[in-house]
């Protein structure tokens, strides 16, 4: 364990099974300890709280952070924000990785520092997409989420996952296409996400946006329903208890209550109803769209697949295989 905890050769070169087996072993420590902590980051400073014994810290974290970050086992988060930007920024953080890590490695303001776990956010991302998949398929189309929606699906996954690491996730299915995300005109966050690992999701649409608004609303309506009938339940239960007491008036009371509430359940019934089947208009218009795009590709491959047949081509090839087949013959 000594020679574990041992400061790194000054180069790798100078002692390369030495640097090797120390890098790895931390390295794999590393990520293996955040595994267990459901975390997708972690800071420098806990890094070395985490593998301290007796007051005694291994000499050599500063430089195995710097090798992890070189060997794509750690990423610095600002470095990580700008991979999951844009790829000139991603280009222009990569030229700057190497000299940032030495001299943090250095100096030891590595401490301060927090890294990323990026096959952790991968394996992460890939769960929370089959888990939303699963989802999909028993509740029928719902690839429309707000963002308490989407954390919740997160940690239904991870339960331990912070702020930090669903904002990390999210970054990272919309860097891969698997996520897209805009903001309504009330300032709700929509997002969409892939239903299957194959998906690819771009931009959100008008009618995305629709969509969300309609179930949003369709949501909102369902749980004043459910309280309304509870209300008519009450009212109900309190005019039997009017009447078994002689209190005639008030019983009345109760029963007119009750049915002014049974008016609103059925008119936002009714609303209900009405929004559903723009809904389910939205979905069909959206899936004929499918159908007609699919069409045309298949006419145009068809089109361009006999683009260099014509007849009399086909009369020439007849003609040629019949001269041949009478010479066989003969």
């Amino acid at each position: 364990m000594n020679f574990l905890a041992a400061p790194l050769p000054e180069k790798r070169t100078d002692k390369p099974g030495q640097w090797d087996t120390q890098t790895k072993f931390w390295s794999d420590l590393i990520v293996s300890s955040c595994t267990d902590c459901t975390q997708l980051s972690v800071r420098g400073k806990e890094i070395e709280e985490r593998f301290t014994r007796s007051g005694r810290k291994p000499a050599c974290l500063g430089g195995v952070v710097q090798d992890a970050c070189s060997q794509g086992v750690l990423r610095m988060s600002t470095l990580w924000e700008n991979d999951c930007r844009s790829s000139w920024l991603q280009w222009g953080a990569g030229l700057a990785t190497s000299w940032i890590s030495s001299s943090l490695a250095t100096d030891g303001a590595w401490l301060d520092v927090t890294y990323v776990i990026p096959s952790l956010v991968k394996q992460y991302s890939s769960d929370v997409l089959a888990e939303h998949g699963r989802c999909v398929r028993a509740q029928g189309r719902n690839d429309l989420l707000d963002g308490d929606t989407f954390a919740s699906l997160c940690r239904r996954v991870y339960p331990a996952l912070s702020d930090a690491d669903v904002l990390l996730l999210k970054n990272w299915l919309r860097k891969s296409s698997k996520l897209a995300v805009q903001q309504d005109d009330g300032g709700v966050e929509v997002i969409k996400l892939a239903a299957t690992p194959q998906q690819c999701v771009a931009s959100l649409s008008k009618q995305d946006v629709a969509l969300f608004k309609l179930r949003e609303c369709c949501t909102m309506l369902t749980s004043q329903i459910e309280q309304l009938l509870s209300d008519v339940k009450r009212c109900t239960e309190r005019a039997k208890e009017k009447q078994m007491l002689g209190l005639r008036d008030a019983a009345l009371s109760w029963l007119r209550r009750r049915k002014r509430l049974q008016a609103a359940v059925l008119k936002k019934e009714g609303a209900c109803d009405n929004i559903e089947q723009l809904i389910h208009g939205l979905q069909a218009a959206d899936d004929d769209k499918k159908i007609v795009d699919a069409m045309q590709v298949g006419t145009r491959a068809y089109r361009e697949a006999l683009a260099d047949i014509d007849v009399d081509k086909i009369a020439d090839t007849v003609d040629e295989l019949r001269f041949r087949y009478a010479c066989r013959a003969s």
